[in-house]
């Protein structure tokens, strides 16, 4: 799995740079971002999906899991995501539960100081 993470202004980015975030790469994702939150007391992270074309009940549980672990440390917010991925979201409803940001930018202005 290829994952590249950098901190811009206190908000950790994290680029999946997988076309897929399916059950192959879900349990390895989700520990990635956990051992992130385990490591610092407040946290900010920035979900990247510009890559991912494809997204299944795995990746989606993955990200869940994240926002569960990090409720009481931090934030997380979603950002660029792709048409089929976005869709997924709203069929899903889980829109309706993540901050998603059509562009990085965004996403980064969107975070409490």
């Amino acid at each position: 799995m290829k994952i590249q993470t950098e901190r811009r202004d206190n908000v950790h980015i994290v680029t999946l740079e997988e076309k897929r975030l399916d059950s192959r790469i879900a349990a390895e994702f989700k520990n990635h971002l956990l051992e992130m939150i385990n490591k610092e007391q407040k946290l900010k992270i920035l979900i990247d999906l510009k890559a991912v074309d494809f997204i299944d009940s795995s990746g989606l549980g993955a990200i869940v899991s994240t926002l569960k672990n990090i409720a009481k440390k931090g934030e997380l917010k979603i950002a660029n995501p792709q048409t089929q991925v976005k869709d997924m979201f709203e069929l899903t409803r889980l829109n309706l539960v993540f901050n998603i940001y059509d562009d990085l930018e965004a996403g980064l202005n969107n975070f409490k100081q």
